[in-house]
């Protein structure tokens, strides 16, 4: 397998977290429908305008992102900076997570406890008001699916024109902009996380081929499709196969910097804590399996499982 060779670990946000439940990638019927009334698991082929899979009947999805990666930068309470010897990023550290019925929820204690829980619609399923991946930059964090929205601080949301119609399920921040994939390879990117815009598939026009992962490190994304193909771009505006066998389509960057694949129901990994998605969010330290329930999501919306970049970690001013 290759793997992609560390220089310096650039701060990322998105991904991922354990499996509770299938979330429709198991070829089950997603069940949810758009504002407009249109079931998007209905449709016999790939209708751009609800992004349907007709293999699969579901909507999608891959971060979180949506889940999370381990961040550097994280304050480690003795001095100036991390261990990592990074000066840590200015501001308060917020942990966000987001998932169905439209749920937004926030942690101002590093994941101990949560707090303006936001919701779209109770009792949420695999369908449009699903939020499936987060990041954060430029001060701003953004949440994604087939609706996208962001926030300055993870309690104020604010919502944005999707330019694809598509679903995505992962996102991510580096060079200066915000990116999304998800549902068939589509993907958006945003200067600032409020006007977006549609780049190059990132599966290359090869085909609806979902993508799952979306990491930035060393001045490039990364994303690996539901075929096992690892790519790279800086921009969104052209994508490079990096590795062809990588295998799966979840990827994480490890302790030693490198783009590896990852367990898909792995939990999402924070320089201070270990988060689990579902219903309730669970927490441990880091390094332990002793993972403890920390918040009850209201009406049945539980966070999108973690390992499909349900979290997202940031620094408010």
């Amino acid at each position: 397998m290759q793997v992609v060779p560390r220089s310096s670990l650039v701060f990322v946000l998105v991904l991922l977290g354990l499996a509770l439940s299938g979330c429709g990638d198991d070829g089950s019927s997603d069940g949810g429908s758009s504002t407009t009334g249109e079931d998007p698991a209905s449709s016999s082929g790939v209708d751009p305008s609800t992004g349907a899979d007709p293999s699969t009947g579901e909507p999608g999805t891959g971060s979180s992102s949506s889940g999370s990666e381990p961040t550097t930068g994280e304050p480690d309470g003795t001095d100036d900076t991390d261990s990592t010897g990074e000066e840590p990023p200015p501001g308060d550290p917020v942990t966000i997570a987001v998932g169905y019925g439209g749920m937004r929820v926030r942690s101002l204690d590093d994941g101990q406890t949560w707090q303006d829980y936001a919701q779209l619609i109770p009792n949420g399923g695999d369908d449009m008001d699903l939020l499936r991946g987060a990041a954060f930059g430029e001060g701003r964090f953004v949440a994604v699916g087939w609706r996208i929205f962001s926030s300055p601080d993870g309690a104020t949301w604010t919502e944005h024109d999707n330019p694809t119609g598509q679903w995505y399920g992962a996102a991510a921040h580096g060079n200066g902009i915000f990116m999304a994939v998800g549902g068939g390879g589509y993907c958006a990117r945003s200067d600032d996380g409020q006007a977006w815009e549609a780049c190059t598939d990132a599966t290359d026009d090869g085909g609806f081929t979902h993508v799952r992962s979306l990491l930035f490190l060393d001045g490039l994304f990364y994303t690996a499709d539901a075929n096992g193909v690892l790519r790279s771009t800086p921009d969104g505006e052209q994508w490079t196969v990096v590795d062809p066998s990588f295998g799966t389509p979840w990827a994480a960057i490890d302790d030693a910097g490198q783009i590896v694949p990852r367990e898909e129901a792995a939990p999402a990994e924070f320089a201070t804590k270990r988060l689990r998605g579902g219903s309730p969010i669970q927490r441990a330290e880091p390094g332990s399996e002793d993972f403890v329930p920390v918040f009850d999501v209201p009406d049945d919306n539980g966070v999108f499982q973690a390992y499909r970049f349900a979290f997202a970690e940031g620094w408010v001013q």
